[in-house]
């Protein structure tokens, strides 16, 4: 069943890989579901478009040289992408979409904190009081305003990028 852009009825080994926890590459981890509910190309370029919002966004820091790994920017808008996606396959499935909720709020806080430092103890106050977890140092961020144009691309409505 398609949905603006995006195909919702996933294979079972695919709606599985959406609750995976890293969304890296359309290889691995979240990435096969994205690939089946988008098409390759249209994968492909919402991977671009994420690392473009973020741009100058945290890079991941390589263990091995301890410099950060270009291409690496934009991991919390994938992950919030996928999540996005997720809730649409799991509309039907209450604690998925629980689960979900939770995992994208975490890193809309947590981006929350770093787009709007002048105002963080509310911002913290607002999700507390949401009873949203905490994020960890790991989680990684979305910018609030990133948001939409990840969810005008996944609907299909824009900014498609060739």
């Amino acid at each position: 069943m398609k949905q603006g852009g995006c195909e919702l009825e996933l294979t079972i080994e695919n709606k599985q890989a959406l609750m995976h926890s890293q969304f890296r590459r359309l290889e691995q981890g979240k990435g096969p579901a994205v690939v089946e509910a988008l098409g390759q190309e249209r994968a492909e370029s919402l991977l671009r478009l994420c690392e473009t919002l973020r741009a100058e966004g945290p890079r991941i820091i390589s263990f091995e040289t301890g410099e950060p790994i270009e291409g690496t920017q934009g991991r919390g808008e994938r992950q919030s992408a996928a999540d996005l996606l997720a809730l649409g396959v799991f509309a039907s499935e209450p604690e998925k979409v629980r689960q979900t909720l939770g995992k994208l709020n975490t890193r809309i806080w947590k981006g929350a904190r770093i787009a709007h430092k002048d105002i963080k103890d509310r911002i913290d106050e607002v999700f507390e009081n949401a009873d949203v977890e905490e994020p960890e140092k790991t989680v990684a961020s979305v910018l609030p305003e990133n948001l939409h144009p990840i969810w005008m691309f996944l609907t299909g409505r824009g900014p498609e990028e060739k």
